[in-house]
């Protein structure tokens, strides 16, 4: 536990970071506006570019940027006085990180939605094959596809997307990056490859795909997606795995803040992960579940299930994903059965009564909890200590 001395000494060292950014973000207000006066000599250009470097180094970024983050923060910032004057929403400005590389304080804001999110989404693992995809989408049942570059089939989805025959603009399309092209650079030449290999001019939503090795390489990396979004060629950007500490240190750096988080979501781990879901709830970040259905041991080792699916008339797996449904989370879907790929996302007019979401929500204490993926659990572990 650190001392209350060290924590002070932390805050006033981000306080003095913060007030040097503004001062010499000041300072180049001052200097564009003399530089267009003749008289003040041969000093001005090299004194302007030498604040420039260090305005460039405070927001982590490559000089060639800085001009279109900088608009896109002014953008956001005006957006924000616009809301507050029409109390639409409220925005929290947060409390810089210390001893980081000091970004423009995150402004709380919902990311641009041009069209409702899909309540069901299509996996798309490294297993699925275009034939697979062209079949989910043309039979009408699923307009949003998930995948990844890890996945190494990104061809694969632009191709399926295409013998569909549904329009781009009626599909929601998500990729993510890999901890391989974590980094500023990386990250750029990752999302044109990406762009290139899925037939797309653009992508809805792209997702870190873990937290990555530190908190230098994310900032980085994030600020990588926000220079995309803010070009408009990635519509919204997010993160997966994350847990309640990573995201609460991300809203301290962002400009943009992630529009969804993506982790490993069904009723054997419920109650490790409420906490997760009204976390997000509280700060309007939109949850996605993969591995929903808990990778077929929810459906085989809990009665309960197949008795409300009885009740109700349909199959287990739609009861697990209409519970999920319920939660206000986006289930990311993955089955290599055409006919199960498209009852999954036939829900239908089912919505469960409280006892039955009741009953769901604690299954976790007679089956037992279940995870598949570790790579949050250690965030998750350190809030519960």
């Amino acid at each position: 536990m650190p001392s209350a001395r060290s924590m002070v000494g932390e805050h006033a060292r981000g306080a003095w970071r913060l007030g040097r950014f503004w001062a010499v973000d000041l300072c180049l207000r001052i200097l564009t506006v003399l530089g267009k006066q003749s008289s003040f000599g041969w000093w001005m250009k090299p004194t302007r570019a030498f604040l420039f470097k260090m305005h460039t180094h405070a927001f982590n970024l490559k000089a060639r940027d800085n001009h279109r983050l900088a608009a896109l923060f002014q953008q956001k910032l005006r957006q924000l006085q616009r809301d507050v004057q029409t109390h639409a929403r409220s925005c929290v400005a947060c409390t810089p990180v210390p001893l980081l590389p000091i970004a423009p304080p995150c402004l709380k804001m919902k990311a641009p939605i041009k069209r409702d999110i899909p309540a069901v989404a299509l996996g798309c693992d490294r297993d699925i094959t275009h034939i697979h995809i062209a079949h989910a989408l043309g039979a009408g049942k699923y307009r949003m596809l998930d995948t990844a570059s890890g996945n190494f089939n990104e061809k694969v989805v632009g191709r399926g997307l295409r013998l569909s025959g549904v329009p781009r603009n009626d599909v929601f399309v998500q990729t993510k990056l890999n901890p391989l092209e974590f980094g500023y650079d990386n990250a750029n030449n990752a999302i044109r490859r990406q762009l290139a290999f899925l037939g797309t001019t653009y992508v809805d939503s792209l997702l870190l795909h873990e937290p990555g090795p530190d908190l230098k390489t994310r900032v980085a990396t994030w600020r990588a997606l926000e220079l995309w979004h803010a070009k408009g060629l990635v519509h919204r950007i997010g993160v997966a795995n994350f847990g309640v500490r990573l995201l609460t240190e991300m809203l301290t750096f962002c400009i943009i803040k992630p529009a969804f988080v993506q982790v490993e979501l069904h009723p054997l781990c419920w109650a490790t992960q409420a906490h997760l879901v009204d976390f997000c709830r509280e700060n309007g970040i939109q949850m996605q579940a993969y591995s929903p259905l808990g990778k077929g041991k929810l459906l085989s080792e809990a009665p309960a299930i197949a008795q409300i699916a009885e009740r109700y008339d349909v199959t287990p797996a739609q009861v697990v994903l209409r519970w999920i449904v319920q939660k206000g989370v986006v289930p990311v879907c993955r089955s290599e059965n055409a006919v199960r790929v498209i009852q999954n996302n036939s829900l239908g007019d089912l919505f469960l009564d409280a006892d039955d979401v009741a009953a769901i929500d604690n299954l976790e204490s007679s089956v037992g909890t279940v995870r598949f993926s570790g790579v949050w659990t250690k965030d998750h572990d350190e809030l519960r200590k």
